[in-house]
């Protein structure tokens, strides 16, 4: 079942007209949206009245083509609707096309990042990628690492690829964004280091970060690998991790 939103004009006022129906649509609940009941999938499409019918992809692309940074706040209000009824994981994300919708969001407005952190946290790591690969990739583009801030967030991102499955030494070690590329071009100290990997260990994994150790020494166990052969930073990571979280 496709869930047609009406578009009432064709341009950004209109655009967001429908950006705020979908959100109401979410506020009520995302289970009357859904064709299924057991692998509940949710589809939209977006027409204006008498014309063709506009897939996902096409609509928020638009948003970003047409540089509507009005649509913000409309676009805001959908994703966190979204993800405030959902219970995310590999069966809890219904919508399972939002992508789009959130790749407006994070293009058109890239200073916060509460969002895209908020997306993520609920994904599904290990099947679906694109939030820390394909799309960061993009959101970089062209931007340099300037704050510790920014690191931070470099940080996080990589700890869900590795999570989801990537090749650790990869991800940490890769020039466009690995942790430790980006940790030595800015100067970061070891100890400094160790500190905002561990903080956003647990700013990626929540509630587990304290209590699943299975997951703690997965996780150092990974980036003790990649910071191998007397590397600075292995030791303060090592060190940090017994500190903060008891192992």
């Amino acid at each position: 079942m496709t869930n047609v939103i009406s578009i009432p004009s064709d341009d950004e006022d209109g655009a967001i007209a429908a950006l705020e129906t979908l959100a109401t649509k979410f506020t009520s609940g995302v289970d009357a949206l859904a064709d299924t009941q057991y692998h509940p999938q949710i589809q939209f499409a977006f027409q204006i009245k008498n014309g063709p019918k506009r897939n996902e992809k096409k609509f928020f692309d638009r948003l970003v083509t047409e540089s509507w940074s009005r649509a913000v706040p409309s676009l805001r209000k959908l994703i966190l609707c979204y993800l405030d009824q959902i219970h995310g994981g590999e069966d809890g994300m219904p919508w399972h096309r939002c992508s789009p919708a959130i790749r407006a969001f994070v293009l058109l407005d890239p200073s916060p990042r509460d969002v895209w952190k908020l997306w993520i946290k609920k994904g599904d790591a290990e099947h679906d990628s694109y939030p820390v690969d394909k799309l960061y990739d993009e959101y970089m583009r062209g931007r340099s690492y300037g704050s510790l801030d920014d690191f931070a967030f470099c940080a996080l991102m990589t700890l869900h690829r590795v999570n989801g499955g990537g090749d650790e030494e990869e991800e940490l070690y890769c020039d466009s964004r690995g942790l430790i590329a980006v940790a030595e071009r800015m100067n970061i100290e070891p100890k400094q280091f160790s500190e905002i990997v561990v903080a956003a260990f647990i700013d990626a994994f929540g509630e587990f970060a304290s209590s699943d150790k299975g997951m703690i020494g997965s996780v150092e166990g990974v980036l003790l690998k990649a910071l191998r052969n007397g590397n600075p930073y292995a030791k303060e990571v090592g060190r940090h991790f017994a500190q903060r979280l008891g192992v």
